[in-house]
């Protein structure tokens, strides 16, 4: 998902400089998706589960051993839509230096206070963030096949270039300074 399959389809690898690995699944898998980490991954990754309204949105796998961190997004159905939450921080003017600083060091030490679960509508961190989702038309999620990339099989949307325009814009030539909150076509950052 996200960036990792953009990188994937348009270079054929992940984007130098990306510091995750973003892996989309519907909400429905995440049982399933646990036991695997449980079976395979319990030793090699620690995990944070996010929270929004009750519901897990977000599973993060981190190690010290490894720089790469690997998101699980996890996409709610909806009619004929897909809806994932994402945090967005709130907006401080760019001439508010001080104030910047002092949202991004609370935001990481509530954080860092939560050993496995953050819940981004409870408490002090309520304050430093608002939400905003993506909004996925269904044959993106629904339909998919799998591409393989360096003898590895990696499942994606059927419809993956449309899919990517519809993100991205003109996904084949790289951005600098592209910003999934602003940019992302499917991305709604005022529900």
């Amino acid at each position: 998902d996200s960036g990792t399959l953009l990188g994937l389809v348009r270079d054929g690898k992940l984007i130098k400089g990306d510091n995750d690995i973003d892996i989309g699944i519907e909400s429905s898998e995440l049982i399933r998706f646990l036991k695997v980490y449980e079976d395979c991954f319990i030793n090699k990754y620690n995990h944070k589960k996010y929270y929004y309204k009750n519901r897990v949105y977000k599973v993060k796998l981190f190690s010290e051993t490894h720089k790469k961190s690997i998101d699980i997004n996890l996409f709610y159905k909806n009619d004929d839509f897909f809806f994932c939450p994402q945090v967005i921080y709130n907006e401080i003017k760019k001439s508010s230096y001080f104030l910047r600083t002092i949202r991004k060091i609370s935001t990481i030490i509530l954080e860092m206070k939560s050993n496995k679960n953050i819940h981004y509508d409870k408490g002090l961190i309520k304050y430093f963030v608002k939400m905003g989702f993506w909004k996925i038309p269904s044959k993106y999620i629904e339909k998919t096949n799998f591409i393989k990339i360096d003898e590895i099989n990696i499942n994606a949307p059927v419809f993956k270039e449309e899919y990517l325009t519809e993100r991205y814009g003109d996904w084949r030539i790289p951005c600098k300074d592209w910003v999934f909150c602003r940019d992302d076509g499917l991305f709604i950052n005022n529900p």
